[in-house]
């Protein structure tokens, strides 16, 4: 009884590592992609408009803050 609970556990541990760890990668993975995404939107709209604003600068989503700062 205790071996099928033991078993149970670490199992089950080692299924939840997994899939955190499985989490963790995709989840960075897709915040590469929506960077790219949002460079490519912004760069192409500064090209296209063609306005000589060159006080934007994009500095990256790490660098706003997760409390009501940044782009939204």
């Amino acid at each position: 009884m205790f071996g099928f609970l033991l078993g149970s556990s670490v199992s089950g541990g080692a299924a939840y590592l997994y899939l955190l760890e499985e989490y963790k990668v995709s989840n960075e993975l897709l915040t590469e992609d929506v960077e790219v995404c949002f460079l490519l939107i912004f760069f192409s709209q500064f090209r296209l408009g063609g306005r000589a604003n060159y006080g934007i600068i994009y500095i990256g989503f790490e660098d706003f803050d997760s409390e009501g700062g940044g782009l939204c």
